[in-house]
């Protein structure tokens, strides 16, 4: 049952001229309309709603997918092969004769280890991870790691032509924020 007050009168809404009002009550128009209306008003909330927690999970979710990718990269930066790559990079690089100078299996882990830096530089300019996140952690043994690693991308750009990577790009942030090595 509806209960309205509208200040209507159903007396007074009897008598409009017309036939189409005899034998109706007006009441029950009145509140079959006003429930029509509560109906629709409560579809849009609840379309609000129902948006807003899309929203909301969408947007925690993404965060959730970045932060996963960046630990996923971190355990990979600091995993054995890499770790023995920035080794190598740091114990044997100082010129492009020493890169000549290397076992195919150092030169493999010295790739390695560079391409994975391209690759998380990659991920930073495509802001697939927080760039602060990087920065963070990884400023410094990046810089060190751009830096050593000169020699190298010199000697891979003679034998393969020049390719742009996203190592300098990132070597260039880093030292943009003013690492120091």
């Amino acid at each position: 049952m509806c209960a309205i007050s509208s200040g209507l009168k159903t007396g007074a809404l009897e008598r409009w001229p017309g036939r189409w009002l005899q034998g109706i009550d007006v009441t029950r128009v009145i509140c079959v309309a006003w429930e029509l209306e509560l109906i629709a008003v409560a579809s849009v909330v609840i379309s609000v709603l129902a948006f807003g927690f899309s929203l909301f999970a969408f947007i925690e979710s993404r965060q959730k997918d970045r932060r996963d990718l960046f630990l996923t990269i971190h355990q990979l930066l600091i995993g054995e092969e890499l770790r023995r790559g920035r080794q190598i990079l740091f114990q044997k690089i100082t010129d492009e004769d020493s890169v000549r100078r290397l076992s195919d299996g150092e030169y493999r882990d010295i790739n390695r280890a560079v391409s994975t830096y391209n690759t998380l530089g990659m991920y930073v300019a495509k802001h697939y991870v927080r760039e602060q996140d990087v920065m963070d952690i990884w400023a410094q043994p990046i810089f060190r790691a751009w830096r050593t690693a000169q020699p190298y991308i010199k000697h891979r750009e003679r034998l393969e032509g020049y390719k742009e990577g996203y190592s300098k790009p990132l070597g260039n942030r880093v030292i943009k924020t003013g690492v120091s090595p």
